[in-house]
């Protein structure tokens, strides 16, 4: 049991450094008004890390800070911490 619980404390301080970061890509339009209704925005937490993809129909500067923060938070965080590493990452 000593083991098991040394790996998972290993593999828990190896994961620590990336948790509660956010990575945030907003793409928008320079012309016309934003609109909400036809904008999307995907948010994925992969090993403690959320990123989020916000595609906005129209400019972002038509948007209060708090205006664009609560368009994001109205859509759902996948969590793919479950999913398996990629060789490759």
């Amino acid at each position: 049991m000593r083991r098991l619980t040394g790996r998972l404390d290993r593999l828990e301080k190896a994961l620590a450094p990336h948790a509660g970061k956010l990575m945030r890509v907003i793409c928008d339009g320079y012309f016309g008004p934003t609109n909400l209704a036809t904008s999307t925005c995907s948010r994925t937490r992969i090993n403690g890390v959320l990123s989020e993809c916000v595609n906005l129909d129209g400019c972002v500067d038509d948007l209060t800070s708090d205006e664009l923060e609560n368009f994001i938070q109205s859509f759902p965080i996948q969590d793919n911490d479950a999913l398996p590493r990629s060789r490759w990452a």
